[in-house]
């Protein structure tokens, strides 16, 4: 997935259910939502996109804010945030081809494919049919560290970034009357 959909759509869930939530923390770790994509360096998809990678991604914030004496609320929501954040970007990824979610003890590839069927067998008059086909995939590795063209902004990232622009501006002109 594109890196504005990875960064906009978490922000936005922890702004929706944690609305009281420090601003200043929430959008300065954002930065961690788009970090495991640096990675392309090595071979995409390898080395940080995996669990243990986002675990010690964690726990180095938490450290990270525990040796800046923040307080216990603070440290503690920036450890929750960066588990978050860098949690929410495996689950973008985990479509085809998958992640190499164990990576580096195991080189396969962990995806879930979901498609939404429509059907219509019997004519328009007989109703339209959804049907769910979910499927789990297990791949090599070498799926992953081959580099497709994907773009790396397409028109719906551009598309909801505009929407959160849009939103964020007249939020601002409702306070500011």
């Amino acid at each position: 997935m594109e890196p504005l959909v990875h960064l906009i759509v978490p922000v936005l869930i922890v702004l929706a259910f944690k609305p009281r939530l420090d601003k200043r923390l929430v959008l300065g770790l954002s930065v961690l939502t788009v970090l495991p994509d640096l990675d392309v360096i090595v071979g995409h998809r390898s080395l940080f996109h995996n669990i243990f990678f986002v675990i010690i991604a964690s726990l180095f914030v938490l450290l990270l804010f525990f040796l800046a004496k923040s307080s216990k609320r603070m440290t503690a929501n920036a450890g929750y945030l960066s588990l978050f954040y860098l949690s929410s970007h495996l689950l973008f990824d985990i479509g085809r081809p998958g992640i190499p979610f164990f990576y580096p003890i195991s080189d396969r590839l962990y995806g879930v494919s979901i498609r939404v069927l429509a059907s219509s067998a019997g004519g328009i008059a007989n109703g339209l049919s959804l049907h769910l086909d979910p499927a789990f995939v297990i791949n090599d590795l070498s799926l992953g560290t081959t580099m497709v063209n994907s773009p790396a902004i397409n028109t719906f990232g551009v598309m909801l970034l505009l929407v959160v622009i849009i939103l964020g501006l007249s939020s601002w002109r409702r306070k500011e009357w």
